[in-house]
């Protein structure tokens, strides 16, 4: 009975390990290249150029999370630099009104975040 009850205890504490699944930085940037696809109607040129823009910038913020020996802030100061770095280059690349367009998108998706919603 109590072989049964600490195995039946390490199963449940497994499960909730292995729920935790790893960010896939190149998931996560494919998954947010086809969102930018079909909300700003990128043409194949700008398709390839924000596809790679966002696996670098993936990249990047994955090994900056994966960083230890740095402290939460310095994280967060590094992560919010790298994501203007992102804006900018992102820039370059959308025209005018799809550069609106997506800051539009994404001030939105904060403002549903601020109030607990999930990322979409």
């Amino acid at each position: 009975m109590k072989k049964s009850v600490v195995f039946l205890g390490l199963m449940m504490i497994s499960s909730v390990i292995f729920a935790q699944r790893k960010i896939d930085p190149q998931a996560a940037a494919a998954r947010q290249t086809e969102k930018m696809k079909t909300e700003l109607a990128l043409d194949d040129t700008q398709y390839a150029s924000v596809k790679a823009i966002n696996e670098d910038f993936a990249k990047k913020q994955t090994a900056l999370r994966d960083n230890s020996a740095l402290s939460r802030e310095e994280k967060m100061t590094q992560m919010k630099a790298l994501g203007t770095e992102k804006n900018e280059a992102l820039k370059k690349v959308l025209t005018t009104d799809q550069n609106t367009k997506w800051e539009a998108y994404r001030a939105n998706q904060m403002e549903h975040r601020k109030k607990g919603g999930r990322r979409s």
